[in-house]
């Protein structure tokens, strides 16, 4: 099976999230017949609704630093879908992903003449499948793994990983999941495990309350992160110093390699994991935290690409709470910049919560372009309340990410800002377009 027919295959499945079903069974099946692979390696598994992703990236940065074989599974893409599947911070190739969508569409279609299946895995239990199976033929020693969605269902719960980490838990996807934050945390609750420690960071309080009912049901041992533990200070252009006081260590100056404060939360986070991580008799050095968060990698998530023609800030913020920690990193980082005009590009999707990402939004910027995007799921901004559009100073509606930058770049003649955040479909696009203009379109790399 070549690249493309393997993508043809995984999208007639469905779209990831419309088309998902929720559940252990079909998974538990598939991964049986391929022999279990999630059971080769160890596993951490990360639940949470903001920066589960970039606490994945953080450290896996840091074991890359210490030299251990880790596999990383994350969660969605921006421009293509090996960048889901990384070991030792190296996507798949195209042509392994291909050969192992080919095994795993071998064993479904052979579950399904037995009737060992009922129905066709969804698109995330493929990927999941193949990410477990992957890792095995790398000889893995970790697999860090992000939940998709929710926790308690999701494909990555089948594992008996050694830590369990909980992010963040606000508002989202609430169709799935919930509509109160008790809901919510009980789904994100349900990665935790007998005898397996959680590491936990600061929660509402209604989250914490959930987070250790399901911790007591389970006799899961609950470690928690204490902010008041660490001292921060910003640096330049976004970054933050910060030194950290654990039970076991003083930190002294480290440094997030991603922008914006609450990278110094997910940073400490990381160096909570690594000491949990040295008591299961891993060797993870201090050096190799320092240097692995600063440098940690996680596109799309406020990362700055300077053009000829203007700066572009990415940042994939998609419910309430992303957006209000992007909000406060604007209020503060633009104070040291000289932007004559700010512009933002934004989409969302229709679920989310528009009129707060709105409020919080638009009145930073000079001008909003909202680009309607080619995903049944997007939100079609011809049919917007005008109550959320006045928000804007002034607006545009486009079809294309082209005219949303023409429009940008010439509404001011020097020192422009663009932000394009809301979804992480619209900074993949974006992204995609500079790709294919042969213009910046990543602000760094790991260089490996």
């Amino acid at each position: 099976m070549d690249y493309q027919l393997a993508l043809n295959y995984l999208y007639s499945l469905g779209h990831e999230t419309l088309a998902m079903k929720l559940g252990l069974d079909n998974i538990n099946i598939l991964t049986k017949s391929l022999g279990q692979p999630q059971q080769t390696y160890s596993t951490i598994q990360v639940a949470g609704t903001n920066g589960k992703g970039s606490f994945c990236a953080s450290l896996a940065s840091v074991l890359a630093e210490a030299k251990i074989s880790t596999g990383l599974f994350t969660s969605p893409h921006l421009l293509d879908i090996t960048e889901r599947f990384q070991y030792n911070l190296k996507p798949i190739s195209k042509t392994q992903f291909s050969n192992l969508l080919e095994k795993v569409k071998s064993q479904v279609d052979n579950l399904l003449s037995d009737q060992q299946l009922l129905s066709r895995p969804t698109f995330f239990e493929h990927i999941t499948a193949i990410g477990f199976e992957y890792f095995r033929e790398c000889e893995a020693k970790l697999a860090i793994l992000e939940v998709g969605l929710g926790g308690r269902l999701d494909s990555t719960n089948i594992v008996s990983p050694i830590l369990s980490v909980i992010t963040s838990i606000d508002y989202d996807h609430q169709q799935y999941l919930g509509n109160t934050l008790t809901e919510i945390a009980r789904e994100k609750a349900g990665i935790l495990k007998t005898g397996i420690p959680a590491l936990i960071a600061p929660q509402a309080e209604e989250a914490a309350k959930i987070i250790q009912e399901v911790a007591k049901e389970v006799q899961a041992p609950l470690i928690w992160l204490d902010p008041s533990q660490i001292n921060a200070l910003a640096i330049k252009d976004g970054y933050w110093e910060f030194d950290f006081s654990t039970e076991k260590e003083n930190y002294k100056a480290l440094k997030t390699g991603l922008r914006a404060y609450h990278q110094v939360i997910t940073s400490a986070l990381v160096v909570k994991a690594v000491e949990i991580l040295n008591q299961q008799r891993f060797s993870i050095s201090q050096k190799n935290i320092r240097e692995g968060l600063e440098k940690t990698l996680w596109p799309g998530r406020l990362e700055l690409i300077k053009l000829e023609e203007f700066d572009l800030l990415f940042d994939g913020a998609h419910n309430p709470q992303g957006t209000k920690a992007l909000a406060d990193f604007l209020n503060s980082w633009l104070k040291e910049k000289n932007y004559s005009n700010k512009t933002l590009i934004f989409s969302v999707m229709k679920d989310k919560e528009l009129p707060k990402m709105a409020s919080l939004l638009f009145p930073l910027f000079d001008s909003v372009i909202l680009l309607n995007q080619k995903d049944v799921r997007a939100i079609d901004f011809r049919q917007m309340d005008g109550k959320i559009l006045n928000l804007a100073k002034q607006y545009f509606v486009v079809e294309s990410v082209n005219e949303a930058l023409k429009i940008a770049n010439n509404l001011s003649i020097k020192e422009k800002l663009i932000v394009v955040s809301g979804s992480l479909h619209l900074v993949g696009s974006v992204k995609q377009h500079l790709k294919n203009s042969k213009k910046p379109y990543q602000e760094k790399s790991y260089g490996l």
